[in-house]
This record gives structure tokens, sequence and C-alpha cells, in this order.
């Protein structure tokens, strides 16, 4: 996730060691997941929405501070 944010030293080990495997949660996908948690939706449907694993595109601050139960 440290690659999807821009930063620079892990973006450069991601397309080293990674780049070579194809992605099912993309950066797209995880902005859009992320204005969905924003606008209030619950994990539930987020997951429902966007597949099961798609909490792992959120940091701790995110879950904090828009998770709604």
């Amino acid at each position: 996730m440290k690659f999807f944010r821009g930063l620079p030293k892990p973006s450069k080990e991601f397309k080293d060691y990674c780049g070579k495997y194809k992605l099912n949660y993309t950066q797209e996908k995880c902005k859009k997941a992320l204005q969905d948690l924003m606008l209030g939706t619950n994990q539930v449907a987020l997951e429902k929405k966007h597949g099961s694993k798609i909490m792992g595109c959120f940091n701790k601050g995110d879950l904090e501070r828009f998770l709604k139960n």
C-alpha cells in the first residue's frame, strides 16, 4: 500500500520485486474502495462490492477515521 501512496523507496522495491505478478487489487480499485469508505460504507458492504481482501487497502488511520460499524 505504501507503493500506492507514492512513497519512493517502497515504490522502487515494489517495481523490482513484484512487477512480474498480476494484481487483483490495483491502485485504482483501492482508491474506489477508499472513496466508498469515506462516504460511510461499512465493512460488510465494502467486502461484498470490492472483494474479501479489500480491507488490506486501508491503513489503521483510514479505518479509525472512516469505518462505521
